[in-house]
């Protein structure tokens, strides 16, 4: 039985799930596309709403598993003070973003490739 003071991280447990849910079904969506299809015959909205799901699901995965985390008090309750923390986020954005530009080149190999980068860095 679950304790009602365990009910915040069983939900970032679960949370942490959905976003692993969202980005392997963005992958899997991707792929099936592609070899049906190829990259041609998924349309722009289609194509970006997949980068999206993947990035946020990737997003929602990582912070999920840290909230988990803290709650059940694996990891510290304190902020993590990385020096230069900020430039190692918008560094991260910037890949995402690059990686974006890479996924909408119109080669699948490199689509494929950008994709999966983007998830591994979100």
């Amino acid at each position: 039985a679950v304790e009602v003071t365990e009910l915040p991280q069983l939900v970032a447990a679960f949370h942490s799930l959905v976003g692993f849910a969202a980005s392997a079904t963005s992958v899997a969506g991707f792929l099936t596309e592609i070899n049906h299809e190829g990259l041609e015959g998924l349309d722009p909205i289609h194509k970006w709403a997949i980068y999206a799901g993947s990035a946020i699901g990737s997003i929602t995965l990582t912070g999920s598993l840290i909230a988990f985390g803290k709650l059940g008090g694996i990891l510290k309750g304190a902020p993590l003070n990385l020096p230069a923390k900020n430039m190692l986020n918008l560094g991260m954005l910037a890949g995402v973003v690059g990686l974006g530009a890479l996924y909408n080149s119109g080669d699948a190999s490199m689509a494929t490739n950008a994709l999966v980068g983007s998830t591994a860095v979100a």
